[in-house]
Parts: C-alpha cells; structure tokens; sequence
C-alpha cells in the first residue's frame, strides 16, 4: 500500500533527533538523512517501510523519525508517495501524541543543511512577489498603499535554535531570513462605474 506521508499522523508528541543503532542510518541524524534523500544517496526502498495502523479514522505510526523525514521531503517537493504496511494498533502507553498526531516536535538539532536550504529556498520564493494593495482615504485624496515584501538576512543562525551542545561545531552557520516590509504611497484616481 502506498500513502502520502502527510496522510499519516505521528503517535508521539516528541522524537529523538538521531536514529537508533538497529538501522542503517544508525546513530544519524534525522536531518542528515534527509539531505541523503534530497542528493540521492539515499532512496525511499533504503529507509526502512513505515508500519501504519488504522484508529479514530486516521493513519497513525510508531515509526515517526521516520515519517518526520518522509514528510519533510514531502513538503519540499521531493516524493509525493511512501510504501507503507498496515499493522494492527498499539500499546495505548505509547501514544501520546498532544495535537492528533498533526506535527512533532524534535529533541534537539534535527542536524542536515540541505533539507534548511532548501525549505529557506521555498520560504523566500513565497515572499518574493508578494505584494498587497490596500486603499486608503485619507481626507480628499484616495491613495493606493502598496506593501512590498523583501526579504533580508537577519544575523542569528538556525543552530540558535537547537539544545544539542556540539550543533555549531558540527553544523555551520546558515543564514536566516526575515522580511522587511517597504511601504510606497502612489496617489491615484479612483472612478465610479454605475
């Protein structure tokens, strides 16, 4: 059975941000094996299948380092589909997710640079031409208000974020952008249609 991984829902409210000693990507971070994903050293079939079990009407897994890359890649535009197979539930002590399953958090770093290069990628691309035209009456002149997102680098790191203790040792500095909004007035003429 094949499902996208944004139809599965994680079981825990939290993961680890490494992977166990029992797989191939043992003691990897979870970031790290994204990036391997993205640049191809990596495929879907080399990262161990995800076990899925049917409750309240949703897909849920056990495997949500796993699903954390998986949606990842998904959410960068990188796989659309995931071989899965369908187990029976689960010890009800091991699900605790807060929020339905929707998101989990990552202790620690999640480690990798390619997967942040890309998602900062994405996240500037949404900014790039947006712009939002407001009117504006101020007295008796009608003005257009055009707000115009650029984005900047801002100098704080995305390793400021993390309290894993070797993170800027091991992950380099990454830019981290933020938006600076400009604001241009252009008076206009505003006509009646009837």
């Amino acid at each position: 059975m094949y499902l996208r991984p944004t139809e599965i829902l994680y079981s825990q409210d939290s993961i680890a941000n490494t992977f166990e000693r029992s797989t191939r990507h043992r003691n990897m971070y979870i970031g790290d094996t994204l990036d391997e994903l993205i640049n191809g050293s990596a495929t879907v079939t080399s990262i161990p299948t995800i076990s899925v079990f049917w409750r309240n009407d949703k897909w849920f897994t056990l495997d949500n380092r796993r699903l954390w890359v998986f949606r990842t890649a998904e959410e960068l535009g990188i796989l659309n589909s995931i071989p899965v197979y369908e187990t029976s539930g689960i010890n009800s002590n091991k699900f605790t997710t807060c929020n339905g399953g929707s998101s989990v958090r990552v202790r620690g770093n999640p480690g990798g640079f390619a997967w942040r290069q890309l998602s900062t990628e994405r996240s500037m691309n949404q900014y790039e031409n947006y712009s939002r035209t407001q009117l504006h009456n101020s007295g008796s002149s009608d003005y257009n208000i055009m707000y115009t997102v650029q984005p900047i680098r801002s100098s704080s790191n995305l390793s400021d974020y993390s309290d894993t203790e070797h993170s800027d040792e091991y992950y380099p500095r990454l830019p981290n952008y933020s938006t600076q909004i400009s604001i241009e007035k252009t008076e206009s003429r505003i006509k009646w249609i009837y």
